[in-house]
């Protein structure tokens, strides 16, 4: 949390000198009605709009390592999965989450079921999803590396055509709203 004015935060995001300082170096008019772009990372446009100044749109691109998948990613969908299941062990939605995650032919399901209390098919309510059921899932095959972006060292490094995918491509798009300040 940082101690500063609503313009002093727009100035740290709209002022091409100090966002380099922070983020990316930055090219484009950032004023208004400008058009903006983060160096190979964002993009937007910026508008006023009775007497209130916005990043209107943009997208921002990048990539999350494999590491930060199996480390955060996959640990944080299973805790909520395994909230989820736990909290309403007998709802529809249950069944269909325990039938996604628990794959009684996966060798880690088995192993996990081995205990009878972790094990969802049976005790939905003291269960556990764990983040290799859910790399394992169809979800994890959606949320997986699907390009060779950094070195043995894990520093940034893209490898157009590369074999090894260590990295997961990510979008997002935005259209902002105004938002009021008191």
């Amino acid at each position: 949390v940082y101690d500063a004015s609503v313009d002093e935060v727009w100035d740290a995001c709209t002022n091409a000198e100090r966002i380099p300082r922070w983020f990316l170096p930055v090219s484009g008019d950032l004023k208004e009605g400008g058009h903006y772009k983060l160096e190979g990372n964002a993009e937007g446009t910026i508008e006023h709009v009775g007497g209130v100044t916005r990043i209107k749109s943009g997208v921002l691109h990048g990539v999350v390592t494999a590491s930060d998948l199996d480390t955060r990613v996959f640990p944080s969908v299973a805790g909520v999965i395994t909230g989820m299941i736990n909290s309403n062990p007998m709802s529809p939605t249950t069944t269909t989450l325990v039938g996604l995650f628990e794959n009684p032919g996966n060798p880690v399901t088995m192993m996990k079921c081995m205990t009878a209390t972790k094990c969802c098919k049976t005790n939905p309510s003291t269960c556990v999803i764990l983040p290799a059921e859910v790399k394992m899932s169809l979800v994890g095959t959606l949320i997986a590396p699907d390009i060779q972006a950094f070195d043995a060292m894990g520093k940034w490094n893209p490898m157009p055509m590369g074999t090894m995918p260590n990295g997961m491509t990510l979008g997002i798009g935005f259209e902002a709203i105004t938002a009021s300040y008191p």
